[in-house]
This record gives structure tokens, C-alpha cells and sequence, in this order.
């Protein structure tokens, strides 16, 4: 299961720091675990700073030696339990060690992360498709795949509920939401921007202003300005705050 960008992969959407939103609802209890994909020093050192705060977790080594994902949960069960749910599925396993696409494992994965039922769902019919792969069949790259079918499904476009940002920037949210509209990721997002809100006030003006941001999204995943948009871009302009 995918974490900000759809191949679980690189949750740098979610930072590691101990004041970033993802840590905030963890620590305040609004998600039951955190999945950090860093470089492998900073992975080791993420999970020894949520050791040192109470919390257990697994620090799994992937195979280019350069890069990791730390699993933080609230109990060594909990944190062995994320690890061993994504095990098969990491990149570098031979096609003999991968699960069928059942959709089964990214299903558990997500919802022991804590993701909405509705936006789990919406990821494992994409996984199970190809994350790459439009429902018209057409390959592009999974980001475009992900923003294109979430606004098609969209009413109203909220930034609390933007993932995508043209500069390196927090988001509300570490996961890609099935619709940019989707209720139980807007209550979630804005229960957890009020108590950031409360903390870091100065830092929540700024993800605010990045996240209110129109943006496209190219079919080779690049990001630009809507004014730069090239043609089959997905283009999202967001109406709510």
C-alpha cells in the first residue's frame, strides 16, 4: 500500500522530523503507525528517535544498499506486523517471492495504517491494474495515474487533501486520497491541521499556502505550473481550502 506516492514508495511526502503532521498524528493517537522510506541512515535514526519517545519499530533494509523503510508503531507486534505485511511486496524480491495481485496484503496494510476504507479500496484497484496503467489502458506514470482518477471522481477540490506540491513541502495527508472530496480523509486532514495549528502555527501557514496551489501533474509524473502544462497534464485547481 502506497503512502503519498502510489508506490508506497518514498513517503517524502511524509517527513521523519518529530514535528512534521505524520508524527504529530501518531503521537496524538490519530493513526495507529508510520511508514518512513528514507536513505538508510535516516531511517535508523527515525526509528531511534520514536524508541526513545516510548514507541517500537522495524527498520527494513531494501536491496539498492542505499535506502530503507522504518516502521513505527506503538507496540513491537504493531511494528512487525507493518514490516512483514510489505515483505513480499518491496522492491527488489524476485517475481517468485511477490504475492498475486490479489489486493489482499496492500488492503491490510493500508487500513493498519490507518488509511480510509474508501481510499484503500481505490488503491488496490489501481494496484491490481498496475499502478502505471489508466483505466483506458494507456501507461503513464503512477502519479498521473493516481491525481487523474481522483479528480475525475472529484466535486469539489479541497487543498486540505492535496499530495502533490511543486516544491518539497508537509501535506495533511500520507496516502493518496480516492477523491480530492473524500469525507473521512477531509475530517481527518482538518482535525490534524487544527492541533498542528496549535503547535506550530508558523509552519501551518506555509503548508497551506503550498498545498492551495494549482498544479499539473505530467504523464511522465514531472510537476509543473498550470501555465506550463503539456498536453494530457493533469491539471488540479483547487476550489476549497
Amino acid at each position: 500500500m502506497v503512502a503519498a506516492r502510489d508506490r508506497a514508495g518514498k513517503d517524502t511526502r511524509m517527513s521523519g522530523s518529530p514535528s512534521s503532521p505524520e508524527w504529530l498524528a501518531f503521537d496524538e493517537g490519530l493513526k495507529p503507525g508510520l511508514r518512513i522510506w528514507a536513505d538508510q541512515p535516516r531511517a535508523r535514526q527515525h526509528a531511534a528517535a520514536a524508541e526513545r519517545r516510548g514507541y517500537a519499530s522495524v527498520v527494513v533494509d531494501l536491496p539498492d544498499e542505499s535506502t530503507a523503510i522504518a516502521y513505527i508503531a506503538r507496540t513491537p507486534a504493531a511494528a512487525r506486523n507493518l514490516a512483514e505485511l510489505e515483505r513480499a511486496n518491496l522492491p527488489g524480491r524476485q517475481t517468485s517471492e511477490r504475492l498475486p495481485p490479489s489486493g489482499e496484503t496492500d488492503e491490510r496494510l493500508g487500513v493498519a495504517l490507518g488509511f480510509p476504507q474508501c481510499c484503500v479500496d481505490a488503491f488496490v484497484v489501481r494496484a491490481k491494474r498496475g499502478v502505471d496503467v489508466l483505466a483506458s489502458g494507456e501507461t503513464t506514470h503512477e502519479d498521473h495515474v493516481a491525481a487523474t482518477e481522483a479528480a475525475a471522481a472529484t466535486a469539489v477540490m479541497h487543498s486540505l487533501l492535496n499530495i502533490y506540491t511543486l516544491t518539497p513541502s508537509a501535506v495533511w495527508l500520507s496516502y493518496v486520497p480516492c477523491r480530492f472530496d473524500c469525507e473521512p480523509s477531509l475530517t481527518y486532514a482538518a482535525e490534524l491541521r487544527t492541533r498542528y495549528l496549535q503547535r506550530f502555527s508558523d509552519h501551518c501557514a506555509r503548508i497551506d499556502e503550498q498545498l492551495g496551489r494549482a498544479i499539473a501533474i505530467h504523464r511522465d509524473g514531472r510537476r509543473s505550473t498550470v501555465a506550463d502544462a503539456q498536453p494530457g497534464a493533469c491539471l488540479l485547481r483547487f476550489d476549497e481550502p
